[in-house]
């Protein structure tokens, strides 16, 4: 229980503004979109953009969309997943900003 604690006390951020994001480079590409490094021009902070496109998007993607985003959320804290720092979207897209993973990800083998 205290783990869940204080997962659901971690300080408030700044709201980051879309328009002082700036690419740096196309990390990938997917079934569902393409992840971009961005680097936040206020600070200088690097952050993973996913972008999904709504053309096309069927309603099973769009429930995927809102899942990933719930997920995500319910993770806020946990050191081993990318935190989600920021979500909006416009007429052409859906976009999650996330932080890097704090800690090294445990070896599997």
């Amino acid at each position: 229980m205290e783990a869940a604690r204080r997962i659901h006390t971690q300080p408030a951020l700044p709201a980051v503004n879309p328009d002082d994001l700036v690419p740096f480079q196309i990390a990938g590409a997917g079934g569902q979109g393409s992840v971009a490094t961005v680097v936040h021009s206020p600070t200088g902070e690097m952050f993973a953009l996913k972008m999904i496109p709504k053309a096309g998007l069927s309603n099973q993607g769009l429930e995927f969309v809102f899942l990933e985003q719930a997920t995500s959320l319910r993770l806020v804290g946990c050191p081993y997943v990318p935190q989600l720092r920021a979500s909006w979207e416009d007429s052409d897209h859906f976009y999650l900003l996330s932080v890097r993973p704090s800690a090294p990800l445990p070896s599997l083998w």
